[in-house]
């Protein structure tokens, strides 16, 4: 699949892909919110299911489906980023702490064991560079 070139064509790819779904309603809303925050540094799924309750739509996993499919390779709308947030600590983790955090159990700040560090590492998005430059073209 082509990467689009602006927001019509994002639009126009996830109309096709998603054609008498509510991922299409959804997604589209989505695009428009990434095309009126691409400086965002921090957006969370909270935000993007506010956003899809705007066509309301209620369902979460609607949502999952378009922001996964906006984090892979046919539309890269997206790139995913993890922080750990426990009490007043919030910070920041890349992919090798959280697969170790995850599959460890081993707190990825302190080098402790911790059985509940599933609960405390979150994920959230930042508009890719593709999203940076076509989705403010139109």
């Amino acid at each position: 699949m082509n990467a689009p070139h602006n927001r019509s064509a994002a639009h126009s790819i996830i109309g096709e892909l998603w054609a008498g779904r509510p991922e299409a309603d959804a997604g589209h809303l989505i695009v428009d919110f990434l095309a009126a925050h691409t400086d965002a540094v921090h957006i969370s799924f909270a935000q993007f299911f506010a956003v899809a309750r705007q066509a309301d739509i209620k369902d979460q996993h609607v949502v999952v489906n378009i922001v996964t499919y906006l984090t892979g390779g046919d539309l890269h709308l997206l790139k995913t980023g993890f922080e750990f947030i426990e009490d007043d600590v919030v910070q920041p983790l890349d992919v090798e702490q959280v697969r170790a955090a995850k599959y460890s159990k081993i707190n990825p700040i302190t080098g402790d064991e911790d059985a509940e560090i599933g609960s405390k590492i979150f994920m959230y998005f930042i508009p890719s560079d593709l999203a940076k430059t076509a989705l403010v073209v139109e």
